[in-house]
């Protein structure tokens, strides 16, 4: 079995249905290129599936961060988030929410996805 990931949860968005998160895997070796020390991702609660998001670009406007992503764009501030994926599904509205407020079933859910996504982890 593999070994628990040390996370942390940079971001952390919620609403009833889903829930959006920027995760830092600890402890990787010096020079591991971002793009595998930090991972987006969207968690469907009703049929319990995350997605990584493939990130493009960062920025900000106006108070606002924004995120672009190849499946849609992230905007958020210090109590909301909104995410509007690609393809006319309705924009997902988000609470912003402290990362240790995860429960340790979502946890354990992104160690999972993490560990399949990124097969030569430890």
């Amino acid at each position: 079995m593999n070994q628990p990931l040390d996370l942390s949860f940079l971001y952390y968005f919620k609403s009833p249905s889903s829930s959006m998160m920027e995760v830092r895997i600890n402890g990787l070796e010096k020079g591991t290129p971002p793009g595998q020390v930090y991972h987006w991702l969207f968690f469907d609660h009703a049929s319990e599936q995350i997605e990584t998001m493939v990130f493009k670009s960062m920025g900000s406007e106006d108070g606002k961060e924004h995120r672009c992503f190849e499946q849609g764009e992230l905007w958020f501030d210090a109590s909301q988030a909104r995410l509007i994926l690609d393809g006319g599904a309705a924009p997902h509205s988000f609470e912003v929410a402290d990362g240790d407020q995860i429960s340790a079933e979502v946890v354990t859910r992104v160690q999972q996805h993490l560990h399949y996504a990124m097969p030569g982890l430890s």
